[in-house]
């Protein structure tokens, strides 16, 4: 399994239009091969702010959706948004043990 999380902002007149991009790709991406995981959160102290939070099943699944018609949609609407800070991680966490 992989994880892929970071953080992302956009300007205060943005954040509606970000929630909705949020919400649009994350649905849309939840229904890949190999998705396991795909959510946004809202920062409380900094409204603006987001951070994601992916985990995939494997690098090819996650190289698919970064190809993707509706990655291509998300990535389009940051930019026309300013989105700015990005700030993203892909993690290989190894074998996972159950707490």
């Amino acid at each position: 399994m992989l994880i892929v999380t970071g953080t992302m902002q956009v300007p205060e007149t943005e954040v509606e239009a970000m929630k909705l991009a949020a919400n649009e790709v994350a649905r849309a991406t939840r229904h890949e091969e190999g998705c396991i995981e795909y959510a946004f959160w809202q920062d409380i102290d900094n409204p603006a702010k987001f951070r994601v939070y992916e985990e995939w099943r494997d690098l090819d699944c996650l190289k698919a959706h970064g190809k993707s018609a509706h990655m291509a949609v998300y990535r389009e609407k940051l930019e026309g948004m300013g989105a700015f800070g990005r700030d993203i991680n892909l993690f290989d966490p190894g074998p996972i043990t159950k707490l």
